[in-house]
């Protein structure tokens, strides 16, 4: 049939849905068979809930419940994203700490500073790391992943600030006289992290 200015709007309804439905549908099939396979939430919330009738409150029959949908989507953005609560005793479990023998005040203003809250520590990974959030399973799914260890190498120039290397998860943190000289440091470490530069 001929598209004319009467029909033009019903074409592109049906041109959209060739493009957004009908040429996917494998594809689609493809990653909801992916979800099932990473979780069986994901085949209960398919059965109740098709995707293509995502929005209809009725589907095969059952309601889909608010709370199961929320659970589902908590699940499948932990599942491709991450986990956003960054536990610090995993980080802590899998921190190296090089340089710091007779100086163990170092270690632990570090943690104090960077323990301090999730906020914190969100920033302390994205700065080592680039990453801003640990994969599910949590720093050691990380380590093993990527094949490096996060590590935190105590320098000697107490008027540096700290330095991250994203690539190889390690940093140079300098030898600060007080706590507050540390928290400083690291703060603006943080705030900094926007970009990639030569140390």
């Amino acid at each position: 049939k001929q598209v004319t200015a009467e029909n033009l709007g019903l074409y592109a309804v049906l041109h959209a849905k060739k493009r957004l439905e009908v040429n996917v549908k494998e594809a689609a099939a493809l990653v909801r068979q992916g979800l099932v396979d990473v979780d069986p939430i994901f085949q209960r919330v398919i059965d109740l809930c098709p995707l293509d009738k995502w929005q209809n409150t009725e589907a095969s029959g059952e309601r889909l419940n608010s709370s199961l949908k929320i659970q589902f989507m908590r699940k499948f953005r932990d599942e491709i994203a991450g986990d956003s609560q960054i536990d610090l005793h995993d980080l802590k479990r899998h921190t190296n700490f090089k340089g710091v023998r007779g100086r163990d005040h170092i270690t632990r203003w570090f943690w104090e500073i960077v323990g301090k809250d999730v906020k914190m520590r969100r920033k302390y990974l994205f700065w080592l790391t680039g990453m801003r959030r640990l994969p599910k399973g949590g720093a050691a799914e990380l380590i093993q992943r990527e094949g490096n260890s996060m590590s935190v190498v105590v320098g000697s120039d107490p008027n540096r600030l700290p330095v991250a290397h994203t690539c190889a998860f390690s940093c140079d943190l300098q030898p600060y006289e007080s706590y507050e000289a540390m928290h400083k440091g690291l703060t603006i470490a943080f705030e900094e992290a926007k970009g990639f530069y030569l140390a």
